[in-house]
């Protein structure tokens, strides 16, 4: 692959990643049509790595806030900091589902569900989640236990590739009528321990490749920067409430996929 190859998939990776479309459907969506074939399971990896990154750039403050709200609740027991202490026990509580079933059934994703029917249908499955709760208004401050089970089982949902993360989460959020803020916030915290987990399963690869530098930096830079203007955007947009217009994209890209695949 020359440059170019690199640039188109570290921009689909950086764009997809946090907006509710699927960045591992639109992957392999590309692969199928365009025949573009990632490099390795080490390039997956850095680009997991540049869009986590960017989560962390963009949430940085409220990161470590968490952090410090944590870490002084333990050693400290300061009372103010109770909500961070709580708040990061539920993202725990959340990862478990997606930990447990990802663990399970990877082998089962990888091999069965990486068809571009199964995408479409997904796809078209995320656009109508995504129309539902355009029309919910949550109102609720505070999270609680039953609220991280509910969102991290639909993290796990979304596993399968064309259910996107973002959009399952924060439709579990809105369905449990969460503040739309709140909602926004631990639907991408809630990536951080998968982001992570993965990164370190992984981790091997990363290492035991020979890897292009030149192509590889530019897949991570163009990914990075993407994600970071993607997540922007897209929290602009929830905020205005035009969530609907995923929607329409999600429904639309998996109807031609279908079309695609039953009479192209």
């Amino acid at each position: 692959m020359d440059w170019i190859v690199y640039v188109i998939l570290g921009l689909v990776q950086g764009i997809t990643e946090w907006l509710p479309i699927s960045s591992s459907g639109h992957l392999v969506i590309i692969q199928e049509l365009f025949g573009i074939s990632l490099p390795g399971l080490a390039f997956e990896v850095l680009l997991n790595f540049a869009t986590f990154l960017a989560m962390v750039i963009v949430f940085r403050k409220e990161l470590l806030r968490l952090v410090r709200g944590f870490f002084r609740y333990i050693f400290k027991g300061t009372q103010e900091d109770l909500e961070d202490f709580k708040f990061t026990l539920y993202i725990i509580i959340g990862v478990i589902p997606a930990g447990v079933l990802g663990l399970l059934f990877e082998d089962f994703i990888e091999s069965r569900l990486k068809s571009l029917t199964t995408i479409a249908i997904a796809l078209i499955i995320t656009g109508i989640g995504l129309y539902y709760i355009s029309k919910i208004k949550g109102y609720r401050k505070q999270i609680n236990t039953k609220d991280a089970l509910w969102v991290g089982l639909f993290q796990a949902i979304a596993l399968i590739p064309g259910i996107s993360r973002s959009g399952a989460t924060i439709f579990a959020s809105l369905y449990r009528k969460l503040d739309k803020e709140l909602a926004i916030q631990y639907s991408f915290f809630l990536a951080i321990p998968v982001s992570i987990g993965t990164m370190l399963l992984k981790i091997d690869d990363l290492f035991s490749q020979t890897v292009n530098l030149f192509e590889y930096s530019i897949a991570f830079f163009v990914s990075l920067f993407s994600a970071i203007f993607a997540i922007k955007w897209f929290i602009g947009v929830l905020n205005r409430g035009k969530l609907i217009y995923f929607t329409y994209y999600c429904v639309l890209v998996g109807s031609i996929i279908l079309i695609y695949q039953f009479w192209g």
